[in-house]
């Protein structure tokens, strides 16, 4: 009975160790950034007067 406690503790230290130093490290989480285009039409002329050709001479 001694020598088989004794061998499950030597069994599950082992078998910690070797899950605890395999493990690797965790990345830290990345940054993810959102766009999305806007509803409203206060751009509208701006892309209009561009297309038009009005901003060519700057």
């Amino acid at each position: 009975m001694r020598i088989k406690r004794a061998l499950f503790g030597l069994l599950a230290t082992i078998g910690l160790s070797a899950t605890a130093a395999g493990a690797p490290a965790a990345d830290a989480p990345g940054r993810i950034r959102f766009a999305y285009a806007s509803r409203s039409n206060s751009v509208t002329p701006k892309h209009v007067a561009q297309s038009k050709g009005f901003f060519k001479a700057e």
